[in-house]
């Protein structure tokens, strides 16, 4: 006899997901509903145990490669976090239009998304920081909290390529997530964008895999942001339980209960907002692709409702990895 407590989750999973409140039929209870969801999520991410801002930023060097200047600086947002990041700009050809890149794990934190890639980062095509300064944007690549060069010394002396678990673990004791210090952070980094006088009118966010579900997160709470790119991270919670996206940044006190991808998603809506996933994604779940379908439905109800055509899918034939297949609509929707 197997002992696994699998089905005892799954049975308070559907439990969670049958209390919530049906969707909304119209725009005017949308836009309430989504404004209710908007708090919740603030409130279960436990920003006010987070604390208020603190923005200080220290330049530390710059240095040019394959034509684009690569400026080095930190950011704190708050006594004790200190975020290194490249900020990415052409040599010539520049817009005033900002990109906030978002990595994944596999990437060696901003460095893979700087063309310092990793075996692993070449292998899911980290090339979107780049690519978009080539286009002539000003890109931020932060260093998320436990990657790169955040990666805390207990975890590298275990042999971790992130702290992610570490730090979620002590976190969630405070009464936050390590989700939480990530998105207040990159929160502080759009207070340093209007800082320096871009154009956050067209404040574009892409991130891939553990940064899609970042820039979801980020996208969701601050309505700042003006298109958000997700890539390889847009599958149903309930299929991942005890299987798949174990690391800590996928976990958030009491997120289950109260929402799953599509209805987080749905807080962005009707932004601008780009979903992009592989076919053969493991990550999808035992139930592949039907797995994202689910969470497309929902999205979709959203931008229905509100009358948006501002929703963009690109099912691509592949596995996990940047496919760059939404480049070209963020191109058209700046050059509005």
């Amino acid at each position: 006899m197997k002992y696994s407590c699998i089905d005892f989750l799954n049975k308070k999973y559907e439990e969670a997901e049958g209390a919530r409140k049906p969707f909304p039929t119209n725009q005017k209870q949308f836009e309430a509903l989504q404004k209710a969801n908007r708090a919740k999520l603030r409130d279960i991410m436990g920003f006010d145990a987070i604390g208020g801002y603190d923005i200080k930023c220290a330049a530390e060097e710059t240095h040019s490669k394959n034509g684009l200047i690569f400026k080095k600086v930190v950011l704190s947002c708050s006594e004790g976090l200190y975020m290194p990041m490249y900020i990415i700009e052409p040599h010539r050809g520049r817009t005033n239009i900002p990109v906030i890149a978002i990595h994944g794990h596999g990437s060696d934190g901003k460095e893979g998304l700087a063309g310092n890639c990793p075996e692993n980062g070449l292998r899911f095509n980290y090339t979107y920081a780049t690519t978009m300064a080539e286009k002539g944007h000003t890109v931020f690549v932060p260093d998320l909290c436990g990657s790169g060069e955040r990666l805390e010394d207990i975890s590298k002396n275990r042999g971790f390529s992130s702290s992610c678990i570490d730090i979620n673990n002590a976190a969630i004791s405070l009464g936050f997530s390590l989700q939480t210090i990530i998105v207040f952070e990159l929160m502080g980094l759009i207070d340093y964008i209007e800082y320096l006088g871009l154009n956050t009118d067209k404040l574009i966010s892409i991130g891939f895999s553990g940064g899609g579900l970042s820039g979801i997160l980020l996208s969701a709470l601050d309505e700042r942001v003006k298109l958000s790119y997700i890539s390889g991270m847009f599958h149903g919670f309930k299929d991942t339980i005890l299987y798949n996206n174990l690391c800590g940044c996928n976990f958030i006190p009491h997120l289950w209960q109260n929402f799953d991808m599509g209805e987080l998603a749905s807080l962005i809506c009707p932004r601008p907002l780009i979903i992009e996933y592989g076919r053969q994604d493991p990550l999808n779940g035992s139930r592949g692709i039907g797995n994202v379908l689910d969470q497309l439905d929902t999205l979709k109800k959203a931008y229905n409702i509100m009358n948006s055509q501002n929703l963009h899918i690109f099912a691509e034939k592949g596995v996990h990895k940047f496919y760059g297949a939404g480049y070209d609509i963020i191109e058209s929707w700046c050059r509005k």
